[in-house]
C-alpha cells in the first residue's frame, strides 16, 4: 500500500528535515532520492520520527521515501 501521509519540516529546510510517518512505530526505512531519481541518503529508523542531515545537499526539490514491511509513505522537500 503507497501512501502521501508523510510531515515533512520545516518546509522548506536548511539543514535538516523531521521526518514524521503514520505508520506504526517499528523498523522503517528512509530514502531520499534528487531530483534525477539518484538516491542519495538512506537511513533506518524504529520510531515514528527520523531526523536527516540536508546541510550538504545543493538547494532544490528532493523525494522521500519511508518504507515498512506493509506500508510505502512517499513525501517531498525543499532544500534552500
Amino acid at each position: 500500500m503507497v501512501s502521501k501521509g508523510l510531515s515533512l519540516s520545516p518546509n522548506p529546510s536548511g539543514d535538516r528535515v523531521h521526518i514524521v510517518t503514520t505508520q506504526k512505530a517499528g523498523p522503517h526505512h528512509l530514502c531520499v532520492y534528487a531530483p534525477d531519481g539518484l538516491e542519495i541518503l538512506s537511513i533506518s529508523f524504529t520510531g515514528l520520527v527520523a531526523h536527516a542531515d540536508i546541510s550538504g545537499f545543493p538547494a532544490g526539490i528532493y523525494f522521500v521515501r519511508v518504507t515498512s514491511d506493509r506500508n510505502v509513505e512517499t513525501g517531498r522537500f525543499i532544500k534552500n
